[in-house]
């Protein structure tokens, strides 16, 4: 058994050194063209994805504050100071846990931007509008 694995590895080595030549016969160089990144398409692409992950943790923080599991967790809330004062889109609802993160997001807007008139009665702000939770998620329901 000995001497038929020398046979093989013998033969394997005359094999190697056989090939030699092929290998050696084409001995010119492998251009490969390789795309110039500048510093300027670097640093757009690394603030693009920035945004991005930004983004995707808001729309996820925004999520989780409409999260619920019953219609006593929800709560309407004003989106802008204005409230109803500039139309149902103004007010949503979402998790009375989240009261907090959600008033940080939106302490940016001031009231000096109200109109002076009575607050819209329709839809979100009808005096029949209520927050409900609906598929795990809290809706203004009116």
């Amino acid at each position: 058994m000995k001497i038929a694995k020398k046979i093989i590895l013998l033969v394997l080595a005359a094999l190697v050194f056989a090939l030699i030549p092929v290998f050696l016969k084409n001995n010119q160089p492998v251009f490969v063209e390789v795309p110039e990144i500048n510093v300027e398409e670097i640093q757009a692409k690394q603030e693009a994805q920035q945004k991005a992950a930004q983004e995707a943790m808001r729309r996820a923080k925004q999520r989780r504050m409409v999260a619920c599991e019953t219609d006593d967790e929800c709560v309407i809330v004003d989106k802008d100071a204005c409230g109803c004062l500039i139309g149902p889109k103004s007010v949503t609802a979402i998790n009375i846990s989240a009261m907090m993160d959600f008033n940080n997001m939106h302490k940016k807007t001031g009231a000096a931007k109200c109109p002076n008139r009575e607050p819209s009665n329709e839809a979100e702000c009808s005096i029949t509008a209520h927050a409900a939770c609906v598929n795990k998620a809290c809706k203004i329901l009116y």
